[in-house]
């Protein structure tokens, strides 16, 4: 797995990864759309990372969040956990998706405006984020490592093509 290290070569927000996700680029939009607009700052903040710098490597491409942080990031941008929680998986992780919810891109169903917070969790979403969250922090460090693995190589396979 190939990881990106913070330095101070790193490219501006405005440097865009070519190999950009749509996830990635959905929280960039989110974030910009909301009204009142929320900071990068503030994004950090909620999605409990050290750095609004992270955020605007995120946005560009560049890095990307911890599984276990898309539910805070999700609640910050106002969009349904589950949403971003599958999105992150589809990108990340095709096959532990697949497995879990089917073969149908979620991108295709999932617009701004159906991805918006509607109400309370279902309790499909509880239990998952429950299930989730129980495990030690080393089981969920893991959990999130081998999801990036498998997204990386994933891509590479994809780029082989």
């Amino acid at each position: 797995m190939t990881r990106i290290p913070y330095t101070k070569d790193m490219p501006a927000a405005a440097d865009i990864n070519p190999q950009r996700t749509r996830l990635q680029e959905l929280i960039g939009t989110r974030r910009k759309a909301l009204n009142p607009t929320i900071s990068q700052a503030a994004l950090a903040r909620a999605a409990n990372v050290n750095s609004p710098e992270l955020i605007s490597l995120v946005e560009a491409g560049w890095r990307r969040f911890k599984l276990d942080r898309i539910p805070y990031v999700a609640d910050a941008l106002r969009i349904k956990r589950i949403d971003l929680i599958k999105l992150e998986l589809f990108e990340k992780s095709p096959l532990v998706y697949r497995e879990i919810w089917g073969a149908a891109d979620p991108f295709e169903t999932a617009s701004s405006s159906q991805v918006e917070a509607v109400g309370e969790p279902t309790s499909f979403e509880k239990d998952f984020l429950t299930k989730f969250q129980s495990l030690p922090q080393k089981s969920r460090n893991m959990l999130t490592m081998m999801l990036e693995e498998l997204y990386e190589a994933s891509r590479s396979q994809a780029h082989q093509r």
